[in-house]
């Protein structure tokens, strides 16, 4: 369409993506610590997508935020969000897409091991199915009877 601009072309998505890599920059001695002011992933996770979508290169501050992700959770096989407050915050499927998407842009060659390793157990097939009950099960069957 002529004369239409791409969003990332509109001041106020500049503003946002502004934000987003500040509040990154301002979080990273937190990272270490297992926290950000954000949130412990869903921000960040939020933070990398969005610079992820307009084509930012992956940088020591994207790196922090990524190798904070996998010092999280290590006793799961996928991510819990810190808080939870619906519709938008709280769920487990979204806090751990967002962490998988970022590790997988966002992560340095020096994290690929560790890497691998968690997005292996959340990837293995167990996780979210294992929360699936037979009831769900069936219902998202095509062949329910129920």
């Amino acid at each position: 369409m002529p004369g239409s601009r791409l969003p990332h072309q509109h001041g106020q998505f500049r503003g946002q993506l502004a934000r987003a890599y500040l509040g990154l920059i301002e979080d990273r001695p937190r990272f270490k610590e297992g926290w950000s002011i954000a949130g412990t992933t869903d921000g960040p996770g939020t933070a990398l997508w969005l610079l992820e979508v307009v084509g930012w290169k992956p940088d020591a501050t994207t790196a922090a935020a990524a190798e904070s992700f996998l010092d999280q959770n290590k006793n799961l096989d996928h991510w819990s969000p810190a808080m939870r407050r619906p519709p938008t915050v709280g769920s487990e499927f979204t806090t751990t897409y967002l962490v998988l998407r970022g590790l997988r842009n966002h992560s340095p060659p020096s994290l690929a091991a560790r890497t691998g390793t968690r997005t292996a157990a959340a990837g293995n097939g167990s996780w979210p199915r294992s929360r699936v009950t037979p009831r769900t099960a069936c219902i998202a069957s095509a062949r329910c009877t129920c």
